[in-house]
């Protein structure tokens, strides 16, 4: 055996004795196939030896990185080494990944790695999963308290002031009448029972709409659906308005088509169109316009009350369909509302499939649409 034989066996011994005791090793010799006096045996492994050493390095690098929790390492390829970890990092991965989603409340994700550890898991993430539904409900039950706690004020509100108002009226000329109806001459006997009569009727009226109302949110009116004819339904509240368009000289023009039907609860629609009507005459002052015209779009009719009355300010639109913070205001000819008569008026559209929403600007007047199916 020559001397470099002897000198390449003492590397490979130290190389083997290195990786087996676990040991990184890189094997550098200068000994080659074209070199004389080396057995051909030797050489091959040579070879073998490093290219075990550097598949050693290899794997050695990607377990340590793996161990770390780095798994930003690919698996280094045709490395029978790592075999067994290399499904360990597609699983690490995959829960990573799982990991993430469930941080973004995907509570779906189920885990099916390393027995006991998935069964942990995963009866982690249905206690996330029940505790998002729980939380979900308590914010729903909060809004829910919240608009039953706003409902209650603004009743009392209404109850407190625009009922207290008018019985005022009554109570006060009433015990006029009572106490000087002998000293009164009949001019001021009738104009104190006008008083009387406008103020009961006003009473009566804001009454209506607060048993309307809380009939509706009782789910005491059911929606019961029919062919109706929204001319005819439009004519018959213009006819019952006439006496309030004459007094304030306001035009209004019924532009719906004859023979538009829709299928929808006629009396829930009477009260919209009556709403509505009275609103626009409400807030256009004398000598004003008021429209009613339809469109079909969609399967739907659409139907759009139109004033050139003194609209409503951008920042009031948001709030005439929410009890909380319902709007209201005087008329031109400081006729008197609650702000009741617009959300009934959303309540029984939304009833009947419809929508109803407003288009507004303040000093050049509204537009109120609802929308129906169509018959």
């Amino acid at each position: 055996m020559t001397q470099n034989e002897k000198e390449i066996l003492s590397n490979l011994n130290e190389t083997i004795r290195s990786l087996i005791s676990g040991e990184a090793s890189e094997i550098t010799m200068n000994t080659s196939l074209s070199e004389q006096g080396v057995d051909l045996v030797l050489l091959d492994l040579v070879n073998n030896t490093n290219t075990l050493t550097l598949k050693y390095n290899q794997a050695n690098d990607f377990i340590n990185a793996l161990s770390n929790g780095d798994l930003t390492i690919a698996p280094p390829a045709r490395n029978n080494l790592i075999s067994s970890f290399k499904q360990l990092h597609a699983n690490l991965q995959h829960l990573t990944w799982q990991t993430q989603q469930i941080a973004k409340g995907d509570y779906n994700q189920k885990v099916s790695f390393m027995g006991d550890f998935s069964l942990a898991f995963n009866t982690m993430t249905q206690s996330l999963k029940k505790k998002k539904k729980l939380d979900e409900q308590l914010l729903l039950y909060a809004k829910e308290l919240e608009l039953s706690n706003s409902t209650k004020d603004k009743l009392f509100s209404i109850i407190s002031h625009d009922l207290k108002g008018p019985f005022n009226v009554v109570l006060g000329f009433a015990d006029l009448l009572f106490n000087q109806y002998d000293e009164l001459n009949d001019e001021s006997r009738r104009k104190f029972t006008l008083a009387i009569k406008e103020s009961a009727e006003t009473s009566y009226v804001l009454l209506e709409k607060l048993f309307t109302w809380s009939r509706a949110q009782r789910n005491a009116i059911k929606a019961i659906p029919q062919k109706i004819d929204l001319n005819a339904i439009a004519e018959g509240k213009l006819n019952l308005l006439k006496g309030t368009a004459i007094n304030k000289n306001i035009t209004i023009v019924n532009r719906i088509e004859p023979e538009t039907f829709a299928f929808a609860d006629e009396e829930m629609v009477n009260t919209v169109m009556l709403n509505l009507l009275s609103n626009a005459l409400k807030f256009t002052r004398r000598n004003g316009a008021i429209s009613i015209e339809n469109s079909r779009k969609d399967g739907f009719v659409q139907i759009s009350v139109t004033d050139n009355g003194v609209g409503i300010p951008s920042e009031s639109l948001g709030n005439l369909f929410k009890i909380k913070t319902a709007f209201t205001t005087v008329g031109t000819s400081n006729e008197k509302g609650t702000g009741l008569g617009l959300i009934i008026c959303k309540e029984f559209i939304l009833n009947n499939s419809g929508d109803l929403w407003v288009e507004s600007e303040q000093d050049k007047g509204s537009k109120f649409i609802f929308t129906l199916p169509s018959a």
